[in-house]
């Protein structure tokens, strides 16, 4: 099911738990993902075309938010002549969208960029699931994966790129898995040093080919969890601190 804001923007009812209303902090959301530079994707013509931007700065007098003009001067064209835009994000690795009327082309600092309102309202998906971090290149994180061959269970072992609560980035340097989206697996051991094998299922949501330093071409495949257990994921929150915490130690030294 999906409602909808008043500003138009269709949402999910699992959207709406993180649906932001506060003009304060609307303000200081969008002056964060200003100051960092954010890479900003406007969807219009009802999302077949997009261009990418960022926040160049503020229009107080008009309520209004200034973006960069994107490269392609017909694109362009077209983004100020839609009536509708789905404005999408990222800050501090959550993904945050809001919708837009019809872009303005004005001067800004003596450079032309489009001015679209403040949104009244945001979404900034605050889920863990969507924080994901790499694994260690020293001792890599390994995942076996459960492949019934011939009416023997084999187990197939893959290395783990990244990782979040909602599932893995996995890299099958062997071929030996057939990580094509759509693929799911029921049986998948993931073993997190000093806390133990998870048992968990994956499906494969998206791949594509990578080529590694070595020159070996193989499949960066993106899988999400299925079927896990609350005390797992916790394991698996446990990992991801863990991880973070040591970053942080090396990048304090």
């Amino acid at each position: 099911m999906s409602s909808a804001t008043a500003e138009g923007l269709s949402i999910s009812d699992e959207e709406s738990k993180y649906l932001i209303h506060s003009r304060t902090e609307i303000a200081f959301l969008l002056h964060g993902i200003m100051k960092h530079n954010a890479l900003i994707t406007v969807y219009f013509n009802g999302g077949s075309e997009f261009i990418l931007t960022s926040i160049v700065g503020f229009d107080p007098a008009n309520n209004g938010l200034l973006l960069d003009l994107g490269p392609d001067d017909d694109l362009n064209k077209r983004l100020a002549e839609s009536k509708h835009l789905l404005i999408t994000t990222t800050h501090e690795r959550v993904k945050v969208k809001f919708s837009g009327t019809q872009a303005t082309r004005v001067n800004y600092k003596g450079h032309a960029a489009f001015r679209v309102g403040v949104p009244q309202n945001l979404i900034r998906m605050q889920r863990r699931e969507y924080y994901r971090i790499a694994t260690s290149i020293v001792h890599p994180l390994k995942c076996r994966i459960m492949l019934p061959i011939d009416g023997v269970d084999l187990m197939a072992e893959v290395t783990v790129l990244d990782i979040s609560c909602g599932g893995v980035a996995l890299i099958d340097q062997h071929h030996s898995v057939d990580l094509e989206p759509g693929n799911s697996y029921a049986i998948c051991h993931l073993a997190l040093p000093d806390l133990g094998v998870i048992v968990t299922g994956l499906k494969v949501c998206n791949t594509y080919e990578v080529t590694l330093r070595n020159g070996l071409a193989c499949k960066r495949s993106g899988c999400q969890f299925i079927g896990m257990q609350e005390s797992d994921r916790n394991r698996v929150q446990r990992y991801i601190t863990r991880l973070e915490r040591d970053l942080h130690a090396i990048g304090g030294r």
